[in-house]
């Protein structure tokens, strides 16, 4: 596998995950950092259990700081973090309400659609 495109020592992704009672979905956010540096903080967007991290996986892809993983299931990014030296963490947080979802600004970033060029 390919090296780092960016100087990556360390990827930290923290998610924050809603359940929708009344509609029955999950929601997600992610906020991403890079060698402790927050590079990314997304909006809310449907996806359960560690889907977080699919959607870091792609924003990490499109900024450089990893290359484009075959498959989708976020254990790839893990794998090759340990490979190429770099210190990977996770952690899912569950909110209560939507409002806590995003506790940040929301930085603007392209449209995940243009990211995977679909």
């Amino acid at each position: 596998m390919k090296k780092p495109t960016r100087k990556t020592r360390s990827i930290t992704i923290i998610g924050r995950k809603w359940f929708d009672n009344v509609n029955g979905n999950t929601y997600h956010s992610s906020q991403v950092l890079v060698n402790g540096v927050t590079i990314i903080r997304s909006d809310y967007t449907y996806g359960y259990g560690s889907a977080y991290e699919d959607t870091a996986h792609h924003y990490l892809i499109a900024y450089k700081y990893c290359p484009k993983l075959i498959g989708k299931h976020p254990q790839r990014l893990r794998t090759w973090c340990q490979e190429n030296g770099v210190t990977y963490e996770t952690m899912a947080i569950c909110v209560k309400c939507k409002k806590d979802m995003c506790p940040w600004e929301v930085m603007k970033f392209p449209l995940m659609k243009d990211i995977l060029g679909n």
